[in-house]
């Protein structure tokens, strides 16, 4: 066997780096997230009393729906209501108060790791050439989840965080 002069391949190592930090990344926190799906109840604004800040709420039962229906419109708090909470589990995300209309909060991704529920949201502003109402509006998305998916006490604490990954809030049931 020939050999030659050690070659350096700082590709490889580049990509074997970051390969090495997605790893870490991914583990830390302690461990694997499952991925929870959803299905959207309600996306809209409603004006009027509402959260100041950004904020999600999780409910397992009937009774934890209260907490925050009151910020939705009467159709969507119908919505809401009609839920099998034996079947199926509420969350709702709220942006928070905005000082006019054309704001929006989507739920972009939701995952399960040591009974802490992740919520990814995407946040949009109306854009520059939009009409909107100078009026204040608070913009909420609701979605309803697999109340099996959750396990079988629910998560207690819940993370919301921008797609960036800012943490936008945090809270415990």
């Amino acid at each position: 066997m020939i050999l030659g002069p050690r070659r350096s391949h700082p590709a490889l190592a580049t990509a074997l780096l970051a390969a090495l930090a997605l790893a870490c990344a991914a583990t830390a926190g302690g461990g694997s997230r499952t991925v929870v799906s959803f299905q959207t109840i309600a996306h809209r604004f409603s004006g009027g009393s509402a959260p100041k800040r950004p904020i999600a709420f999780v409910a397992l039962e009937a009774s934890e729906v209260e907490s925050f229906d009151r910020f939705l419109t009467p159709e969507d708090s119908r919505r809401v209501r009609n839920i099998n909470p034996a079947v199926s589990a509420v969350v709702a995300v709220f942006a928070g108060l905005k000082p006019s209309t054309g704001y929006k909060i989507t739920v972009r991704r939701l995952s399960l790791a040591q009974r802490t529920l992740r919520i990814v949201v995407g946040l949009r502003r109306p854009a520059p050439d939009t009409s909107v109402l100078p009026a204040l509006s608070s913009p909420y998305h609701v979605v309803k989840v697999a109340r099996r998916a959750l396990g079988p006490s629910g998560p207690s604490q819940w993370l919301l965080v921008s797609r960036t990954g800012r943490v936008l809030a945090r809270g415990s049931r």
